[in-house]
């Protein structure tokens, strides 16, 4: 089994609805014992900033919401698992999906 990161991006800027996190519960429920870290969401506005090179940083408009790690035996494997995710074809909204690899 390989370990895939599921990043979730939205540009909705309004907090998700009760519906929302239900349908998102009730898939994440259906990962199983595939997820590896259920991760976390990410903190929006002021609180992501890029750095760069010159140790500058700055405010990056960007849609990250929120990321988890789970296995499966291969890219398709992680796809099928997330193409039920309700953030999947939501407007304004996507999952993209990066195999890990070791150290």
């Amino acid at each position: 089994m390989k370990n895939y990161l599921y990043i979730y991006h939205s540009d909705i800027k309004t907090a998700p609805s009760q519906e929302s996190l239900d349908a998102w519960n009730k898939w994440f429920e259906t990962l199983g014992e595939n997820v590896v870290d259920s991760g976390n969401p990410v903190a929006p506005g002021e609180s992501n900033k890029a750095v760069y090179k010159d140790g500058t940083s700055k405010h990056e408009n960007d849609t990250v919401v929120g990321y988890s790690i789970v296995k499966a035996e291969n890219l398709d494997a992680a796809l099928k698992m997330v193409a039920a995710c309700p953030l999947s074809d939501a407007p304004g909204c996507e999952v993209r999906v990066y195999e890990t690899s070791a150290m």
